[in-house]
């Protein structure tokens, strides 16, 4: 999905429902997926942190937990959080 597909994606799953924070990837790449968890596919998941109009960051499950700024029309997989 482009990002402003991942965004409406994770709100269409209600109240709550987003993408993940930077550091949120953090602790779900070195807490969940290091350890085999979660069945993460290998390559590029959109956050929620913009960096521009036309870009966003994303998490590269590829590099080691790569953090990256890419255009907002690229596709990428997704993984939502729920807020509490």
């Amino acid at each position: 999905m482009d990002w402003d597909e991942a965004l409406k994606a994770c709100q269409e799953m209600g109240k709550g429902w987003r993408l993940p924070t930077e550091d949120e990837f953090d602790i779900i790449f070195n807490e969940i997926h290091l350890q085999g968890k979660g069945e993460f596919k290998m390559g590029i998941y959109w956050t929620l942190i913009e960096d521009s109009d036309s870009g966003a960051f994303c998490y590269d499950f590829e590099e080691d937990g790569f953090h990256v700024p890419n255009p907002k029309y690229k596709k990428y997989y997704v993984r939502s959080v729920m807020t509490k």
